[in-house]
């Protein structure tokens, strides 16, 4: 099973909802490696999208104040969850680009 670090350096390809919070998302790196992030949730993105975007950083931890509050709106319970950081490298200094997500049942794997 892979680790929430070996995304880093990856490009995100691409963002899929299943279904009411089933969540996908596949990472690609310049080796040819294939990354799949598969969570209960909700994501929320910056005003830049994250796609074709580099992983600078990736973090799992306690829900912040974003993520706490779209889960009270769903009516989910915060307790059941934790937050999944992604900062991306942006071609504009100025601008943000990450990629939070309130997670529920994290898998990562690395596809062949």
């Amino acid at each position: 099973m892979a680790k929430i670090t070996d995304i880093v350096g990856s490009e995100l390809m691409s963002i899929k909802k299943i279904g009411d919070n089933n969540v996908n998302l596949i990472f690609s790196n310049k080796n040819k490696e294939n990354f799949e992030i598969n969570f209960n949730g909700y994501y929320f993105e910056t005003k830049e999208k994250p796609q074709n975007h580099k992983v600078q950083y990736a973090a799992i931890g306690i829900l912040g104040f974003q993520a706490f509050s779209e889960l009270i709106k769903h009516h989910d319970n915060p307790k059941d969850y934790q937050q999944l950081f992604i900062k991306f490298i942006s071609d504009d200094d100025q601008a943000k680009v990450e990629l939070i997500c309130a997670v529920n049942g994290l898998e990562i794997k690395k596809c062949d």
